[in-house]
């Protein structure tokens, strides 16, 4: 992705579901996306605890890892940058 998009459009957090959740229509539920986030808490809690976040440390790191809860209260703390 990094050769092909600009450097903002390169996504920090990815999740990855086991099924995708849609509405009637086939479309997906973004809202339940958007309040869950990337919290771990509630993604766990969620219809489906097999979801995954991955995060790109930083701006100089070329992989994704996947996101602990260490890496979110050092995100929380300021230790730890976009």
């Amino acid at each position: 992705m990094r050769r092909k998009l600009p450097k903002y459009a390169v996504p920090v957090f990815v999740r990855v579901q086991n099924e995708m959740r849609s509405m009637h229509n086939m479309k997906q539920n973004k809202t339940v996306l958007r309040t869950e986030g990337v919290d771990l808490e509630k993604i766990g809690a969620g219809e489906n605890p097999g979801d995954v976040v991955y995060w790109c440390r930083g701006p100089g790191a070329g992989t994704y890892e996947v996101l602990r809860e260490g890496d979110v209260e050092a995100l929380k703390g300021g230790s730890v940058k976009l």
